[in-house]
């Protein structure tokens, strides 16, 4: 939930298009305490285009942020000029509730260094060397109320009405939102785009950023009308 998250991103998107990146509330430097709903925090993303008096954006969202901008498209669509759906779902199944539901658990039974570790043991690519854990950004309290909101939100239906140009990417290799996730939410989107990488765990923006940069920018150059090197855009990544 943090934007620091999207540092690569930014890093490779700045020369073609104004970036933002925000954190979640109740996250990183945003304040806002429970309950939260992802209908709430796709309502914040809104918010902070209605702030900065941006009209339109590209949205890219990744995990939480991904099933953020499919509410975003769908509910408020002159604000969408494309999509991107990173590694994310729409309606929980049995083993993301298990999975999430366990991770809940940890973090009640043994602490936020244990929910960390777990985190960054599901988020990381296999065959890459297991980096330092990295401290959680929120208390426990709002990374529980976080974890309920992802356990209770259903958002099938919600695909159906997305018609901007989308673009839905995953990593073969994901444990923790595995691919066949990201299959069905490019399927219940009208001629949405879909990319399985063929590896870089839950964390491919990081672990695979070039690869990931270089399809998004060609899926977001084409999609802003500038094809070329120098493009204009206004871009938000929830």
């Amino acid at each position: 939930g943090v934007g620091s998250f999207w540092h690569s991103q930014i890093e490779a998107f700045s020369a073609h298009f104004t970036t933002i990146t925000f954190d979640h509330r109740g996250v990183g430097a945003s304040k806002g305490a429970p309950p939260y709903s992802m209908e709430q925090w796709a309502q914040d993303a809104v918010a902070l285009l209605d702030h900065l008096g941006i009209e339109k954006a590209h949205f890219a969202g990744h995990s939480t942020g991904g099933v953020i901008v499919q509410i975003v498209a769908s509910e408020r669509p002159e604000r969408v000029a494309s999509a991107v759906l990173g590694g994310t779902w729409a309606t929980p199944d049995e083993r993301f509730r298990r999975v999430f539901e366990l991770r809940r658990d940890v973090l009640a039974a043994l602490g936020t260094e244990a929910y960390s570790l777990l985190g960054s043991l599901l988020m990381a690519p296999a065959d890459q060397p297991f980096g330092p854990v990295p401290p959680q950004q929120a208390d426990p309290s709002v990374i529980a109320a976080r974890i309920e909101v992802l356990l209770s939100y259903e958002g099938a239906e919600r695909l159906r009405r997305i018609h901007c140009p989308s673009f839905v990417i995953a990593a073969d290799d994901d444990v923790l939102i595995p691919p066949h996730m990201s299959r069905l939410v490019a399927e219940g989107i009208a001629g949405a785009e879909l990319k399985i990488l063929p590896s870089g765990g839950h964390s491919f923006p990081r672990s695979r950023a070039a690869d990931l940069n270089r399809l998004m920018l060609e899926f977001l150059l084409r999609n802003a009308g500038q094809p070329s090197k120098v493009a204009h855009g206004k871009g938000v990544g929830p």
